[in-house]
């Protein structure tokens, strides 16, 4: 395979993975307006007829959970989690950048575990049929928790995309540090 041709499929399949992980959260933000909707149908029901959805709890459960590991990936993606900033804006440059890829490389081997030992948890409630049964849904374990791997799965994929960019940012500043170093030398 060419260079030039495995650029391509290499470019072609990250686009497919930023498209997957950017409607993951758009489902997530369509499965909040749901649960908010819902919500307010339930308010309405309760005040109007003295009745209520008594599904609404549960759905909601499942919901926040589909939420979750949905939209993670791309919030990671975007840096909207949550970040030792009082740290690492304290941290000279160089020494952030190798914090960042160590927290990087952290977050993809423990979301790497976690995608591992939910699948197989999930394949296990398979193969058993194992079900949620609560007061208004019953529902089969598997079509709960197959988004608790896919979810860890994307994060760790996320977490090794940054640990790539962080490590190239540092071979690159320590090269442009060795060229400064050389040309004052001279």
């Amino acid at each position: 395979m060419t260079q030039d041709r495995l650029s391509r499929y290499l470019a072609r399949i990250t686009a497919l993975y930023d498209g997957l992980v950017r409607y993951g959260f758009y489902a997530s933000g369509v499965l909040v307006m749901a649960l908010a909707l819902s919500i307010g149908v339930n308010v309405v029901m309760r005040w109007l007829f003295d009745d209520s959805l008594t599904w609404i709890v549960e759905g909601g459960e499942y919901i926040l959970l589909f939420v979750t590991f949905l939209a993670s990936a791309h919030i990671l993606h975007e840096n909207g989690h949550a970040r030792m900033l009082l740290l690492v804006e304290r941290l000279n440059p160089s020494r952030a950048r190798l914090l960042n890829l160590f927290s990087s490389v952290l977050g993809a081997v423990v979301s790497l575990v976690l995608a591992w030992v939910t699948t197989d948890s999930t394949l296990e409630s398979i193969r058993f049929g194992n079900f949620y049964r609560g007061a208004a849904i019953e529902v089969p374990q598997a079509a709960l928790w197959w988004v608790i791997p896919f979810g860890f799965l994307l994060l760790a994929i996320e977490f090794t995309r940054q640990a790539v960019g962080f490590a190239r940012a540092t071979r690159e500043s320590a090269a442009q540090t060795e060229a400064r170093e050389g040309a004052s030398s001279l």
